[in-house]
């Protein structure tokens, strides 16, 4: 799987280790998790996505369960006349489809398996 974990999320591993707890994520799988006040508990990923969340959002994500195509990396071939910053990654990454959450509005939230929003507070 590919992970990316923010600054904003988790700089060491011990903070990684506090703010997810559980799941599963296929090897496919892309993970992008940014935001200070961010957990995620017993997620089940089986494709892209994408978590944002700005300052002051206390945001749970408990038992989401994602299924959706996901991205897709393909191989740029030697030579291929591509920008200079695809051609030292060597591969681009077709984002097909993810699921994508973006929470800006300061408060406490909850996410469960289907992926609804709930404001607590």
């Amino acid at each position: 799987p590919r992970v990316i974990l923010c600054p904003g999320f988790a700089i060491t591993q011990q903070e990684v280790v506090e703010k997810i707890e559980g799941g599963k994520i296929t090897d496919r799988s892309t993970l992008v998790l940014e935001g200070e006040d961010l957990k995620v508990k017993n997620l089940d990923l089986d494709g892209a996505l994408v978590i944002r969340t700005g300052h002051d959002c206390d945001v749970t994500v408990d038992g989401l369960v994602v299924r959706n195509t996901g991205y897709d990396l393909s191989e740029v071939p030697e030579g291929a006349d591509v920008p200079e910053e695809v051609a030292i990654r060597g591969y681009t990454m077709n984002k097909s489809e993810a699921m994508e959450i973006t929470i800006t509005e300061p408060g406490k939230y909850h996410i469960g398996a289907d992926g609804e929003v709930n404001k607590l507070e």
